[in-house]
């Protein structure tokens, strides 16, 4: 007995020697690939670079880069940290230095390489309290950022141009760098002729370029053309080509296209829009204004209330101090409106779009009840000049009038302009969105002699693209569309602001809704009547596809 216990336990024992010789053997495997972090010479290790464009590429702060290192070796590889090699904030800053020129070089690679440039896109900003350009172009069908953020002299239309030009220049010379380099390293000219040739980088390969619509933009858009032309004449001087071209093609060959951006124009025709209903509004309201103190906030502004809805109501950031919506709104909601549809406010602390006047308005009418209700609560509390003020202008019938007419734009007019827009299925040009703009501007003029014509819900303004399968798709997606309903306050682990008010909830109701079913049904015949009789009305208004479709 004792003979054949010893000899279990000396078989347990190899076991146990064979499963660490195996770990063994996978550590000592692993330590083997274990990158060595010394200094090379006085330079950092590949490794060292390779570990912080990966941290820089995903937009880690150059203080942040090394300690950020430290600290994933500390817990993984604690032993690599012995007489590793780490870099300073500076060289950090060098890399990125780096890569943004190495990224600047493939993309003059990629472009030199292209067969066609279609447009090419330009817009001034501010970035730091530093003046920038972004340039990017749309090659062989693919965008293509050649500046993300460029440098500008100031911000004029004419310096812009010339920021928008260097940009090309610098991007050519970074070509020749880089043949430049690999001829001196023994690269074979086969090899180099894969980088693309400088000369195929330049203004002369761009024939539209593309800008916003402010008039510095257009201005700026202008001198682009011409710098674009005078480009294009030097090209063919250089290549002997020139003098060879007719008259008419010569002009074809300095023919540009200045296009600006269909969604800026459609934000300018929403924020002309709002400014011109807010104006009517306010000489609308200018009497019963005059009387209101000015400290009560109250004004006959919708975009206004839509901040100050987004102050007060907001469950999601704890961003106004006189706000209840994380504190009160959201339990009194989730207590008192259970299984409701609420859409939630619109954020307005920060920018945004100009047509955020009628996107923001669909939200603000579907959920004013709700906000009414809950500051009828808040009445005989303490003077808050936010509520008070958000409660009148709800209840003011001028204001839910505009809310609501801004709500049914949005929905007839600008929602879709937003899918022709943007819409990647179609990927339409400024061509085909002449034809949509021709179309909206139709409707427009009937909409003068009859603005009712929009509140038909089976109206659609742009019917004559019913052919395009992708408008379709996205009309069906757009009837579909599904939101959680609120749900119960009651949940175990909660509070009620770690969580949105929105929730999937079956209808507690049925029993009392199947009770007052007969008398709803004899009401119905009635109701459907009537609504025949209005369906009949509108559809003899309504203009059919072909009354609005562009030619």
């Amino acid at each position: 007995m004792l003979l054949n216990e010893r000899e279990d336990e000396a078989q347990r024992e190899r076991e146990r020697a064979d499963e660490l010789e195996e770990h063994a053997g996978a550590a000592l495997k692993m330590m083997d690939g274990m990158p060595d972090l010394a200094p090379v010479g006085r330079k950092a290790p590949a490794v060292i670079r390779k570990m912080i464009c990966h941290m820089i590429a995903r937009r880690t702060p150059p203080s942040a880069v090394v300690p950020n290192i430290v600290a994933v070796l500390k817990y993984v590889a604690p032993s690599l940290l012995d007489g590793a090699h780490l870099p300073n904030v500076d060289f950090v800053r060098k890399v990125r230095r780096e890569m943004g020129r190495t990224a600047k070089t493939l993309a003059a690679s990629r472009l030199a390489r292209a067969t066609s440039v279609e447009t090419a896109h330009v817009d001034g900003s501010s970035l730091d309290q530093h003046e920038t350009v972004a340039v990017s172009v749309i090659a062989d069908g693919k965008h293509l950022t050649l500046d993300a953020s460029r440098t500008a002299i100031g911000k004029t239309s004419e310096l812009e141009a010339q920021s928008f030009e260097d940009t090309f220049i610098d991007l050519a010379q970074m070509l020749d760098d880089w043949h430049d380099e690999s001829e001196a390293t023994g690269v074979d000219a086969a090899t180099r002729a894969a980088i693309g040739a400088s000369s195929e980088v330049g203004l002369h390969r761009v024939r539209k370029p593309v800008t916003d619509n402010c008039a510095q933009a257009l201005k700026m858009a202008s001198i682009i053309c011409d710098k674009i032309a005078a480009a294009v004449e030097k090209h063919h001087r250089d290549n002997g080509t020139w003098d060879g071209l007719s008259a008419d093609e010569k002009k074809k060959e300095l023919a540009t296209f200045a296009i600006t951006c269909h969604n800026h124009l459609r934000n300018i025709l929403v924020k002309r829009g709002a400014k011109a209903s807010t104006a009517r509004l306010k000489d609308l309201l200018d009497d019963e204004l005059g009387r209101i103190p000015k400290d009560e906030r109250i004004v006959a502004d919708a975009d206004a209330l839509v901040r100050s809805i987004w102050k007060e109501f907001c469950s999601t950031h704890k961003n106004y101090a006189k706000g209840q919506g994380y504190k009160v709104f959201t339990p009194w909601l989730r207590r008192e409106r259970v299984g409701s549809l609420f859409l939630a406010p619109p954020r307005g602390d920060c920018g945004s779009r100009h047509d955020f006047s009628t996107s923001a308005a669909m939200l603000l009418y579907h959920d004013r009840p709700f906000f009414v209700d809950f500051l009828q609560t808040r009445m005989w509390g303490d003077k808050n000049i936010l509520e008070d003020a958000v409660y009148v202008m709800l209840n003011c019938v001028e204001i839910v009038a505009e809310i609501r007419a801004r709500a049914i734009i949005h929905d007839k007019l600008v929602e879709p302009l937003v899918f022709f827009c943007c819409s990647k299925a179609l990927a339409w040009g400024p061509l085909n969105m002449s034809a949509v703009y021709n179309t909206l501007e139709k409707t427009l003029e009937l909409v003068i002699e009859n603005p009712s014509m929009l509140i038909d819900y089976e109206l659609d303004v742009f019917a004559a693209f019913i052919d395009q399968p992708a408008y379709v798709e996205w009309k069906k997606a757009k009837e579909n569309e599904t939101a959680r309903l609120v749900r119960p306050l009651e949940t175990a682990g909660e509070t009620p602001a770690d969580t949105p008010a929105l929730e999937p909830i079956g209808n507690e109701d049925d029993e009392e809704e199947d009770d007052d079913e007969e008398d709803d049904d004899e009401n119905d015949d009635d109701a459907d009547d009537d609504a025949a009789d209005d369906d009949a009305a509108a559809a003899a208004l309504r203009p059919s596809a072909g009354d609005l479709k562009s030619t």
